[in-house]
């Protein structure tokens, strides 16, 4: 059985009375995005208004042990034509952050564009997260797609046991170059858990 995300877009606009379904979002109010053959409730996909970009993100597993292989299958249809900066990465267990010289809550790694894996801190400055992939145009009305296995790597030994959250996010490209990650810069976010037991 595969997974879907339904949503309803509940309006607190004046095109809508608040509480009613909001005929600008999706079709008619509401939204469904298949993951892609997903089988089990491991996904996340987080809808915004304007520019209209939906992202997705599944994970081939929900717990990992060393050596097992993860596998990143995110699902994007967007309607404008956009250029975005885009980021891969996950949030580390959260009480692992002193071990990585950062508060509580905060450590976080980032997949760079040459598929290395850089350890930072969430609170650090925005324009020294290292993105995925720079200035990606995507055209108008792109269809819904899983791109299975945008990435593929065995878990590592000595990776500290507890929830991982692995994202995927789109920010206008640049934009986080004056060091402020603003309001409206990020495009979209899908984010799916993994955890990883003593």
């Amino acid at each position: 059985m595969a997974i879907g995300l339904f949503m309803l877009g509940v309006s607190d606009s004046c095109q809508a009375a608040p509480g009613d379904l909001d005929p600008t979002f999706g079709s008619g109010g509401k939204v469904t995005t298949d993951f892609g053959g997903v089988d089990q409730a491991n996904a996340l996909a987080r809808y915004r208004g304007d520019p209209m970009l939906f992202l997705g993100l599944t994970l081939n597993r929900s717990t990992v042990a060393v050596g097992d292989f993860l596998q990143l299958n995110p699902g994007r249809p967007t309607r404008p034509t956009t250029t975005v900066d885009k980021y891969v990465g996950a949030a580390l267990p959260p009480e692992s952050g002193p071990a990585f010289g950062c508060p509580a809550n905060d450590p976080v790694a980032f997949v760079t564009e040459g598929r290395a894996v850089v350890l930072t801190c969430l609170s650090a400055p925005p324009q020294t997260f290292p993105p995925f992939a720079r200035n990606v145009t995507l055209p108008a009305d792109l269809p819904l797609t899983v791109a299975n296995n945008l990435l593929r790597g065995a878990w590592p030994a000595g990776a500290p046991p507890g929830l991982y959250v692995v994202f995927e996010a789109y920010i206008h490209s640049g934009s986080v170059a004056d060091g402020v990650l603003g309001p409206g810069d990020l495009l979209a976010l899908a984010a799916a858990a993994v955890r990883s037991p003593p």
